[in-house]
């Protein structure tokens, strides 16, 4: 199953989820992250070796992040969002 950009947006607003882990920074340890404010979403790669803050993105963006992952981390991803992976 490949999840919407509708269905990431709808299942975060509707379930109060702030944001979505994406990587771990290999020097810092800081967990980058999809956040979502006031309805839009931002990637927070806002750790001390990048110097950057929230940057707008998309939720397609969110969706095809979550589509190319491995099976299990897709589930994973999905579950932490509440939708059910029906695979």
């Amino acid at each position: 199953m490949n999840v919407t950009a509708e269905q990431v947006k709808e299942s975060m607003t509707i379930k109060g989820i702030f944001s979505i882990d994406h990587h771990q920074c290999s020097l810092c340890s800081y967990k980058t992250r999809y956040v979502r404010s006031e309805g839009l979403i931002y990637f927070d790669a806002g750790c001390d070796c990048k110097w950057e803050g929230w940057r707008p993105t998309r939720y397609e963006d969110v969706a095809d992040f979550i589509n190319m992952q491995s099976a299990v981390m897709k589930s994973k991803l999905l579950e932490s969002i509440g939708i059910k992976d029906e695979n």
